[in-house]
């Protein structure tokens, strides 16, 4: 019984670490994640609450760049767990 739950869990952590690698590589492959972040951030926060679109505009937006660095990079680690 353990043994085939062990397995199950194997499996999930397999298929989650593939989706986080496959979204990596659509990101390197298709080019314009990193430089299109801030752009695309600043139109879905119009809808967000007040208290997160004040964060967004003030901190995540002026450093897009990094943010998109910092997501791919965070895929690619959890990716690689």
């Amino acid at each position: 019984m353990k043994s085939r739950l062990l397995a199950g869990l194997l499996v999930v952590q397999i298929i989650v670490g593939f989706e986080f690698f496959w979204s990596v590589i659509t990101k390197l492959v298709r080019g314009g994640f990193v430089t299109g972040l801030g752009a695309d951030l600043q139109e879905r926060v119009k809808a967000a609450p007040t208290w997160y679109a004040s964060f967004a505009n003030s901190v995540v937006v002026p450093h897009a760049h990094i943010f998109g660095y910092l997501i791919i990079a965070g895929e690619l680690f959890i990716a690689s767990r």
